[in-house]
């Protein structure tokens, strides 16, 4: 090779080289450290957001993460009591939340029975039928939330219920239609999100303050939809494939940027996620297309940018993680798709874990997976540093209430655990 072309390649390769050992800087752990590629586009002037969402509420739903919870850093969780509410006979209906209140755990399963278990001494001690008169077959709960000491329930069918804690129903409100999407707390009004409408039920009286409908000829998706809140407006999706916003102080549609996105309407899939950040709504498609908009200025940052080869994936604050085939995990800026940092998990991860749940605290995110290992990562560097493992299998769904964590699989049982 002559002189000439060695210039050519030095000049070319240099600049790459000084930019990944800057970046390289940035990590402290040099063993999981990831080689940056040409196509990555990392953050260098915004950085992830360590606000932590630890709500103190009088209210409890499928949407809810956290409420009076507060996560201590490499601490190992302590199992207390499993309890079985939930069943494989309906595999695409969403796990059924348990509730713990004044030192009693309540849990209504599938076959619409509530059982009540004394935490102190982790014993059974009664159990209650509730009957709702349902002639339809595939009757069950999808859905329970909590409101003062109350609790709500959505069935299949579309029947919803407002009961006490003793399984005496207070109202029982008949909307004949498919009831898949878990019913939300608003306001102290139950949001319900039906095949093709979506409508506000008051909690004292049951009488209904809004509906709306959104045809189309889409199949139904068999998951159900999603919501999220922002204040006084709620942002959705249908199980028909219609997005919608909805202005719950004056009860009226809003024909806005977000419900004008179009995407690809799936029957069988579970991965569209809604995420609300400060003024900012993310929508994720199909593990694969992201779109954030800015409420406050009615305008795109990210409209269907696309993010290859994931397997899983979370929101938290003003970050979208995912993890791909490799295990290799990526912190998204929502705004503008740059990388706050990646990480290589392949000395943790098995084949096919996936990312159920994220918390954060401090300056670390907390996350948890699908195999029950827990890893603890700083927040701006992607460094691990701690793990632990409860020896779950198949979880689907996790969530945290007081002092304790929920975590539940897909047989059907959900295991609490305290720190």
């Amino acid at each position: 090779m002559n002189l000439k072309n060695i210039i050519k390649l030095l000049i070319i390769f240099t600049p790459l080289f000084f930019l990944s050992c800057q970046k390289l800087d940035n990590f402290r752990n040099k063993d999981e450290i990831i080689l940056l590629t040409v196509k990555d586009d990392f953050e260098n002037l915004e950085t992830f957001n360590n606000i932590s969402k630890n709500y103190k509420e009088n209210y409890f739903d499928h949407y809810s993460k956290s409420i009076n919870f507060l996560w201590k850093n490499e601490q190992e969780l302590k199992k207390v009591l499993t309890v079985n509410n939930s069943s494989v006979k309906y595999p695409s209906s969403n796990p059924l939340n348990i509730y713990i209140i004044n030192d009693k755990i309540y849990g209504l399963n599938n076959n619409s029975d509530l059982k009540i278990f004394d935490l102190n001494n982790k014993k059974d001690i009664e159990t209650y039928h509730i009957s709702i008169n349902s002639n339809i077959e595939f009757s069950h709960p999808t859905s329970v939330a909590m409101l003062n000491n109350f609790l709500y329930a959505g069935y299949a069918e579309g029947t919803l219920i407002k009961f006490d804690l003793n399984g005496n129903i207070i109202w029982q409100l008949e909307l004949n239609n498919i009831l898949k999407t878990p019913i939300k707390i608003h306001n102290e009004n139950i949001i319900v999100i039906l095949s093709n409408k979506i409508l506000s039920v008051d909690t004292i009286n049951e009488k209904i303050n809004w509906e709306f409908i959104y045809r189309s000829d889409s199949p139904l998706n068999v998951y159900g939809g999603d919501i999220v809140s922002k204040n006084h407006l709620l942002f959705f999706y249908l199980s028909n494939g219609r997005l919608g916003e909805i202005d719950t102080i004056i009860g009226e549609n809003i024909d806005s940027l977000f419900s004008k996105i179009q995407y690809d309407h799936n029957l069988l899939d579970s991965s569209n996620t809604l995420h609300s950040f400060q003024n900012l709504i993310s929508f994720y498609e199909n593990n694969k297309y992201l779109y954030t908009i800015d409420i406050q200025n009615n305008n795109f940052l990210i409209e269907k940018d696309k993010i290859d080869n994931v397997l899983s994936h979370n929101f938290i604050n003003n970050a979208l993680i995912i993890l791909d085939k490799e295990k290799i995990m990526k912190a998204y800026n929502i705004k503008n798709k740059k990388i706050f940092w990646k990480s290589d998990l392949n000395e943790y991860l098995d084949k096919d874990e996936k990312i159920v749940e994220i918390i954060n605290n401090k300056n670390r995110i907390i996350i948890f997976f699908n195999s029950g290992l827990i890893l603890e990562i700083d927040l701006i560097s992607g460094v691990v540093l701690f793990n632990q493992n409860i020896k779950l299998k198949e979880i689907i769904s996790i969530y945290f209430i007081d002092n304790f964590a929920f975590f539940t699989q897909m047989n059907g049982k959900t295991t609490i655990f305290e720190q």
